[in-house]
Parts: structure tokens; sequence; C-alpha cells
């Protein structure tokens, strides 16, 4: 008798695992469907304001300084990346010099193509800003 207790009971506890599972997803479903039933209403909404939005936002007091900041900030970082590089490399400091961490090199290497593409993407839109519209 003990053993077919113990077996109705893993299976009472087999069978409410089994239904917290199938809850725990359809309240997940549930919640995937609200949410992107909330992000396509914002879309719609933030797209019918869009358009002012963008004319506002492509005017020269506001383009400009933002293109300028961009730039300054992405040319400041590569000053800074050859700087880190020139002193790596000074046989001055040869004798204090410790091995870079891996992890840096690879954080570097990001900063120096975000600071390329930040320039490129600069003169992206200046070009196509003085071929649509006569100047930059």
């Amino acid at each position: 008798m003990a053993d077919s207790q113990a077996v109705a009971v893993r299976a009472l506890n087999w069978t409410a695992i089994g239904f917290a599972i199938l809850q725990s997803v359809c309240a997940l479903a549930l919640t995937l469907a609200t949410a992107g039933t909330l992000i396509g209403i914002s879309l719609l909404s933030a797209f019918s304001g869009f358009m002012r939005a963008a004319v506002s936002f492509h005017s020269d007091g506001i383009r400009l300084p933002m293109i300028g900041i961009a730039l300054a900030g992405a040319l400041l970082n590569l000053w800074v990346l050859a700087r880190l590089r020139r002193l790596r490399t000074n046989p001055a400091g040869a004798w204090r010099r410790q091995p870079t961490d891996p992890r840096q090199l690879k954080r570097e290497k990001v900063q120096l193509a975000v600071a390329l593409a930040t320039i490129a993407l600069v003169a992206i839109e200046a070009g196509l800003h003085f071929h649509n519209h006569g100047h930059i």
C-alpha cells in the first residue's frame, strides 16, 4: 500500500508541475500578445506624428550641432586611442609596462570601430544632404 501511495503522490506532483508549466506558457503567450499590441499601437501613434518631428529635427539649428558633437566625440576618441597606443610603445616606459588585458584590447577595437563608423556616417549624411538640398 505504501508503494501505491508513493506512486500516486509522485503522479500528483508531476501532474501539478505539468499544469503549472502549461499555465506559465499561457501567461507568457498572453503577456507577449499584449506587449505586441501595445508596441504596435505606440508605433502607430508615433508614426502619425513622425513627419512633424522629422521636419523639426532636420532643421539646421538641431542637425548641425548634433553632427558637430558626434564628429568631435569621434575625433577625440581617435586621439585618445592614438595617444594610448603611443604611450604603450614608448621606450621610456618599457620598465613599467605590463601586458595589456585582452578585454581591454577588445574594448579599444570596439571604440575604434565606433569612432570610424561615426565619421563615416557623418560624411554620408553630409554628402546626401548636400546632394538633396544643395548645402551641408
